[in-house]
This record gives C-alpha cells, structure tokens and sequence, in this order.
C-alpha cells in the first residue's frame, strides 16, 4: 500500500493507494473489484486476450455499438478499472508468470475459473509468494466442502443456500431471486471481507486466503435468519408463501391500489394502531378476531385482506405515500425501471449514473454508488476496452511498486481478529441495523450497542422462545427471550441509556470520545433532533467515522420514508420482477433480504471510512447509505436494460437470457424439487443422456429448446420426478451440469457441505442455553472471525462500560441514574 501522503497527493478518493489485482469473470469478482474501482482503488482487471471476460458478450447491449464492447453489463461491472491481457504480463517481471502482479497489489480478487487455469493463483502458494497479500477467492460454494468443484450458476446457488424455497407460490414449483443476486451479493461480500483483511495487514504486515463462498453467505446471512424459529418450534419457516408473507404479522402484504400494487410492512401493533385510524377506525377492527394480526396474517388472510384493501384500491400510490410519510408508517410502491429512472428522489440524490458502453458510443442510465462519503458520492468512470491498458503495465507496476517491511512469520494461532482494537458505538435497531454491527464484532471489533427499556428495539419483541407469552412478547416483558436478536447481537455489549435525556446524551458523547465509528439506522432527522448531529459528535471526536443508513438516505424529497426490508425490496424493482412468467408480480419473498444488503453496504463503508481515515488522516467522516440504492446497486441489469431501449418486464420466473433449461424441477416426494441449468452445447448433449432422451441431442441451441419448452420441461421432469433432488443433483453434478437440490431450513441445517464448511456453530446463553446459529460468513485463514460473546442481556454492560470506558464514578454514575439518563431496568408500573 503507498504511503499516507502518496495517497494524499494522488486523490482525495477514499481508497486511493489501494491496489487490486481481478482474476474473474462474469460477475462476482468483477463486481466485488468495481466496488473497490469506485472509491477509488488502482484495479487492474486480467483477461484473456483471445475472448475477454465472457461478460462482454452478455446483454443488454446498445443497439448501434460495435460487436465485443457495447455490453451495457459488463459496462457497469467493470466501471473504474484498467483492463491488461493476460499475454501482457508474461512480458513484464519474472517471464510467465503472476508474481509481479501479485507483488504489486495489495488484493488479489480470483474466481474458481482462474485459480483453476492458473497454478500461480493457488492460494497457499500465492500467499506464500506474496506474503502482505489479502487473497480473495469468491467462488459458488467455497474452496473446501463435498461441493467445493460443482459446477454452479446463480440459480443453483440459490437453491442450495434456501433462497430459492421462499420464492413463489407454495404448491408451484420455487423461483429464484432475479437478475442473479445470489453472484451480486457474493461480490459485495468479496469487497466486504478484501477491505476487512486489508485492515488485518495493516496492523501486522501479513497477508492471508481469505475463502468467500456464495452459497455460505446467502445460507448463513439470508436465510440463516430463520434458523432459530425453526429450531424453537417455528417449523419449517421461509417456504414460499406467495403474498401472505409468512414471517410477519398483518399486514405484511402487498395491497392493490388505484394504479398500481404497494407493499405494506407495519410489524410494531403501534404502526398497526396508526394504520388502523388512518383508515377512520372501522367497526370490523373492533372486533377480538381483527386484533390478532399473527392469525390475520397465516389463518384468515383473504378475510383480512377483503375488508382492508378497499381502502387502498381507493387511493393512488402518490396519495398512500403522503398519508404513510405523514403518520410515520412503514409503505413502498412496487417500482419500475421506468419508475426508477423518472423517480424524482433518486434524481435529486445523483443515485444513477451516466456510463458509456466501453467503446464509448452510448450512455445510459445504472445504479451510482449507494452512499456518499461527507456529501460527495464516489464517481463511476468508464470500463477499459479489452487490454487498453497493455502498454501501460510495466510501469504501472515497476513504478509504483511499494515498498514492504513485513514483520518475521508469526504464529498464526495466535494472530488477532483483524479488527481488534476497533471500538463501533451501535446504535442500530432491528435486523439491518443489528447485523450491521454484528459483522464488525464478529470480525474484533468492540462493539458498545446502545439501548433503551423505553424505547426498545424491535429485535427484542415479539414471539419469545421458552415462555409461552406472544402478547407479553410484543409488549417488551421478554426482552432477553428473542433468538433473532441473539443472532445479530453476538459479540456485543449493551448499555441502556435514554437519548432523549441530557443525561444520556452526555454519557454518550463521553463514550463517542474513545471511539473509532458510530452507526445507526435511524430515519432522516432523528439524530439531529436528538442533538446528536454528525457536527455535534465530530465536535466530541473529529476521528469518529459516523455511517448513518435508512430507507431512503438522510436527503431527498422521499428521506423521510419509513420501512423494513420489503419496503426496500419494492423501492428497488426487486419486488416487481419476482412472479411467474406472464403473470402479475407476487411481489414478496421470504427473509430480510433487503435488511441484509443494507446491513453488509453500512459495514463495508464503515470499513471504507476506518481505511480511510488511517490512510489519508481523514477527519470529521459522515457516511450516508441509503437502503432503496444499496438493494438497486445489486439489480441494476434491470434498469441497464430499461435504459438500453428495451423493456424488463415483470414477474420473470426462473428466465436466463442464455441459458435454457433453466428452472426448478419437481423431485421424489412433497415440496421436493431440483435445479439445473444448461449453459451449452456439450451439458445439453450431457442432460439427455443422462435422462435417457438422447433424441433431443439434436436441439443443441438455446431457441432450439425453447420452441419445445413444455416437451423439455416434460422429459426432464419424467427423470427427476423418481429420483429424491440430493441422488439427482449428485448425478447431474457429475455429468458436468450446474445443479443442487432446493433446500429448506431444515435441509441446510444437516447439509453434507454446509457442515462440513462449520456454517453452523452453538453459543451458550443463560436463559435459553446452548443455541444453534450461523457462524461467520466468510473463513479467513490467519485472522478467522469468531464468536467469544453470547448476546447480552438488556443494559447487561452499563455500569461496566460506563465507568470504565467513559470514567464515570460510582457518585456521578448514581446521579445520572436519578436524572434518568442511564436506564438500569424497565420503567416504573412496566415488568
């Protein structure tokens, strides 16, 4: 990495001097490398001289463009960098090989295809060779594992991860996510945990492998979420549900209106109450049987929904959204591309880009970047041609080798957490903003949650395990009794202290003076009228990097929008293209994806801002993440395409551009199905004889087999329909075909691969004991994360981080509990 005052003087980009080697194809890695590219990282992009990266040949394409540089696609993944051939580098350094290049860099990004091709990228002997370097493997189901060399695309990792089973309708055949957000999210997690390990060589020198699996990040962080109600008697919870959105209470769902469907999402009974008299208070309400939402919600749905959506068929989604934004109610309209590319928020933000297609002969519209960093959002610029920067590499990397004084070998056992001595002051609620400090403390750092039994944070409500208490669970009275919550605040400590008190205000500010960032997930505004303003706290600590993420980013005409994850996934497009082909959208699918997307984006830029200001001696950092941009970031194929000239139409099913078959097919017994996909020629011919129907051989292009989809779709499920999904993805995976069974909640929990990869770990609590959940997310060789603190009972830290950390005595510690500031326990008249 270059010196602090080269970086200075080089640009004011919050990764400049960070240098990255890609070695991947299509889009995780190329994705993970634009992220870097985008904040202003040295990205040298490695391509075959002969063919490119492949997704140079995918659309959507511009129309008038030269063949071979007119992807739309491959001109969004690849904004930022430099591209050189592989052929180039056996001209520069040692001859043939990679070392120079991996000198160089301070990541190396590499996908199983280049690890595979080339010897170099081994990564024992890369790391080996290289030995400061962060050494990133994102591939579909890890390096290691029974499924470790499977051939895969986006929608088998989908289906092995349990994706896929919360998608559709629950007696048709699962869909998946679309516009492979299973591949998107595995290069969001690449650039998450490249910045993480860098953090690592900064502290001692040395670099390591760092094992990013797609399949690991979706099972454990997506749906991983549903994991402890299965285990406490939940079932088999995230199994496709069409609209009626089994995980929550009414309502849940999207609703027609005048021109359109929107999503409704209020879990709080306050936000149902609101709702409620918004509505004028009908009699129905009244009534006892309208007053549980969780059987409104998974008994009588259809009733419910017969005597609310009248309501809001009534209205139009301009007039919903002022009445929701005007009552603080958590809505979202199902957008567009078209609606997106119009939206005038999203104008105001600069939250799409103008990019050229690599030859530069047409622009069009793609997600910007989905935070600003003190105001200005980082810029996108162009993609390179096909080995554009050949000519340059010698003295790209002869003149900017830096120089590295690395610390002798040490034990690895012994090696630290890579952010061990990182202090985050959390003030985030719920799943998004929960899991974003938990990856943080998962990986070292210290991690202070701040709460309050006044105003208490979602997570800690709700159906408790052990106690059979529903209303009291929803009230506060078992605040200690959540599994969800037990997830996502592992590794912490909890202080209570009530904000709204100069009290509490003042402890925290003594706590923010001893650390590094503050994150939260409050709506536009809050923090300020708190009086904890970005200002306020740089005032109390100018090193604080302060990462603020809600639905809509802190500006704009639509910042003060209330939501939750379906609310982002409606905002984004997702939830308009999720459906069956030639149907209207479902519009719902199970889990907290969107939650989980903004919660990795806040703890990536968390990280960005840390390197960043060590780097560059940056001060007074506020990072604003919006959630609508973080979600749109990852589907951007569908507004590329929109912008393009063509159309993206909604409810796509399970459609591949280029690959067909392409689908979830119907195995041995109930709810039991199998993915596969055929990307060419040779896994056709591979498909047919393996299901004994040699005499479609001959249909060996993709219009060929879908003229004849129904025959297809006929002579395979013929085959799979005798065979359980795990026999027939065995027999598919070895003739060489992308394939996995559809796993559920249950299934991945005593998966073969899963398991063998430690996805699932058990931590003691003292009011539950031992608990199953997901471990990390992603393995690191030297610097592994771990789990060395259960979740905390509520306020369980305060008196022990209060005086320790913040200096208060035991005198002034009992005065700023009598002036309220410091909570020790539920308020008076509430047990």
């Amino acid at each position: 990495m270059a010196s602090e005052s080269q970086s200075a003087d080089r640009t004011s980009a919050p990764l400049a001097g960070v240098r990255v080697a890609e070695f991947g194809e299509e889009l995780s890695v190329p994705y993970a490398g634009k992220l870097l590219a985008d904040l202003g990282a040295t990205v040298v992009k490695v391509e075959s001289a002969a063919s490119g990266d492949p997704s140079r040949q995918f659309g959507p394409f511009a129309a008038t463009a030269a063949d071979g540089e007119s992807s739309g696609m491959f001109a969004y993944l690849n904004t930022g960098k430099r591209s050189v051939t592989r052929e180039s580098i056996d001209a520069v350094g040692d001859g043939s090989d990679l070392g120079s290049l991996l000198q160089w860099a301070d990541i190396a990004l590499v996908d199983r295809p280049w690890m595979r091709n080339e010897p170099e990228l081994e990564p024992a002997r890369a790391v080996e060779q290289a030995p400061h370097l962060a050494f990133v493997t994102v591939t579909p189901y890890g390096t290691t594992g029974p499924y470790a060399d499977w051939p895969a695309t986006d929608l088998t990792i989908s289906a092995l991860s349990g994706m896929s089973v919360g998608v559709g309708e629950r007696d048709r055949a699962p869909l998946a996510m679309p516009f492979s957000q299973c591949e998107m999210n595995g290069g969001l997690f690449g650039a998450l945990a490249a910045v993480n390990a860098v953090m690592a060589v900064r502290r001692d020198g040395r670099g390591q492998h760092v094992d990013v699996s797609t399949a690991d990040i979706m099972a454990s962080m997506f749906t991983g979420y549903f994991l402890p109600r299965f285990i406490y008697g939940g079932g088999l919870v995230g199994i496709r549900a069409g609209r009626n959105g089994a995980s929550m209470p009414y309502p849940g769902t999207i609703f027609r209106c005048a021109d359109g469907l929107v999503r409704t999402d209020p879990p709080q009974v306050a936000q149902w109450i609101r709702l409620v008299k918004l509505m004028g208070t009908p009699e129905w309400s009244k009534e006892p049987r309208y007053r549980n939402r969780r059987a409104m919600q998974w008994e009588y749905k259809q009733e419910s929904d017969a005597l609310v959506e009248p309501w809001f068929m009534a209205r139009t989604k301009e007039e919903l959204g002022g009445l929701f934004l005007e009552h603080r109610l958590p809505y979202a309209p199902l957008l567009t591309a078209d609606d997106m590319e119009h939206d005038p928020h999203l104008a105001e933000r600069d939250a799409l880009a103008s990019l050229p297609t690599p030859d530069g002969t047409t622009f069009f519209s793609a997600p910007a970047a989905p935070y600003r960093f003190s105001g200005q959002r980082p810029a996108s610029h162009p993609a390179p041609t096909l080995g554009s920067s050949d000519d340059e590499l010698p003295s790209l990397i002869s003149s900017e080798q830096p120089e590295r004084d690395l610390p002798p070998t040490a034990d690895d056992r012994a090696a630290a957490p890579p952010l061990q001595g990182v202090r985050v002051i959390d003030l985030g609620t719920a799943w998004a903003g929960g899991l974003a400090g938990r990856l943080l403390a998962d990986y070292g750092a210290d991690v202070l949650k701040i709460e309050s039994w006044v105003h208490m944070d979602g997570s800690r409500l709700g159906k408790p395990i052990v106690v059979e208490d529903d209303a009291g669970g929803d009230e506060g009275r078992w605040p200690d009794l959540q599994p969800g919550f037990h997830v996502h605040s592992r590794n912490k400590r909890s202080i209570t202290l009530n904000l709204k008190t100069d009290a509490g205000r003042s402890v925290l500010l003594r706590l923010v003076r001893e650390a590094d960032a503050l994150i939260h997930n409050f709506p536009a505004g809050v923090m300020d009228r708190l009086g904890l303003s970005d200002d306020a706290l740089h005032a109390a600590n100018e090193r604080l990097v302060v990462v603020g993420q809600n639905v809509a980013g802190s500006e704009g005409p639509k910042s003060g929008l209330i939501g939750y994850a379906g609310a982002v996934s409606a905002l984004s497009g997702l939830a308009n293209w999720v459906g069956y082909e030639g149907e209207d959208p479902i519009g719902m699918f199970e889990g907290l994806y969107g939650d989980v997307v903004s919660a990795t984006t806040t703890t990536f830029a968390t990280l960005v801002g840390l390197l960043d200001r060590d780097l560059h001696r940056r001060t007074n950092a506020s990072i604003d993440v919006s959630q609508w941009e973080a979600s749109l970031a990852l589907a951007g194929e569908g507004l590329i395409a929109q912008s393009l000239g063509g159309e993206t139409p909604a409810s796509l099913g399970t459609h591949h551009p280029r690959y067909f078959p392409h689908g979830n097919f119907a195995s041995t017994g109930h709810d039991q199905w199998v993915a596969l996909a055929v990307r060419n020629p040779r896994e056709w011919r591979a498909l047919c004889r393996l299901i004994g129907r040699e005499d479609l051989a001959p249909l060996e292009s993709v219009e060929a087999r879908r003229e004849r989809a129904d025959e297809v779709t006929d002579a395979i499920e013929a085959w799979s329909r005798g065979v359980g999904p795990e026999e027939a993805a065995y027999a598919l995976a070895a003739a060489g075909i992308p394939a996995a069974p559809v796993l559920n909640i249950a299934d991945i929990f005593g998966n073969e691969h899963f398991r063998a990869r430690d996805l699932f770990i058990d931590v003691e609590h003292p009011l539950v004991g031992s608990e199953p959940m997901t471990g990390m997310p992603w393995r690191m060789s030297r610097t592994p994360g771990r789990v060395s603190r259960r979740a905390p009972l509520l306020g369980e830290h305060t008196e022990e981080v209060v005086k320790g950390m913040a200096g208060v005595s035991d005198e002034e510690y009992r005065g700023l509990v009598d002036a309220g500031g410091i909570e020790t326990g539920p308020p008076e008249g509430q047990s």
